[in-house]
């Protein structure tokens, strides 16, 4: 798992061309990813959410899955010097291969009329039903995209 910045100089460039820079500069980087299997492999990798065309991101979630084990550092390092300085890691992490995808973590801010805000976090079962919290408590956030939501 990664956390990158889209830039605002690449707010116009759109969800595809993303997910392209960062297939590119994997390769480039020489770094041990997996492939899928058939006729036209790919590189292995998904986006917690798609960011909308117009609009820069600071922390937006990218998932890899590796041929092999690679040291955080070492990715965050390679992958940063093939990617260009509005396109950058700012985290890596790597993950179980049993750890839900990402975007089963997502934890969305939803903005209120009249100011309020309220945190949407989306669970990983099919059947249950998000949970709303109209705290706003910035030091909880990390803690809330970890959690197992298995009390609903």
């Amino acid at each position: 798992m990664a956390v990158f910045e889209k830039g605002i100089r690449l707010r116009h460039i759109g969800h595809l061309d993303i997910q392209r820079a960062m297939m590119r500069a994997l390769r480039r980087s020489g770094l041990p990813v997996a492939y899928s299997n058939g006729y036209n492999p790919h590189i292995l990798l998904t986006f917690a959410s798609a960011l909308s065309t117009g609009a820069a991101g600071k922390k937006e979630i990218l998932d890899v899955t590796m041929a092999r084990e690679v040291s955080p550092d070492d990715f965050l390092q390679q992958m940063n010097r093939a990617l260009p300085p509005d396109l950058q890691l700012s985290f890596a992490r790597a993950l179980d291969d049993k750890h839900p995808a990402m975007m089963a973590l997502v934890l969305l801010v939803v903005l209120i009329a009249g100011g309020a805000a309220a945190f949407v976090v989306l669970g990983k079962k099919r059947d249950a039903q998000p949970r709303y919290n109209t705290e706003l408590d910035d030091d909880d956030d990390e803690e809330e995209i970890g959690e197992d939501n298995e009390e609903e």
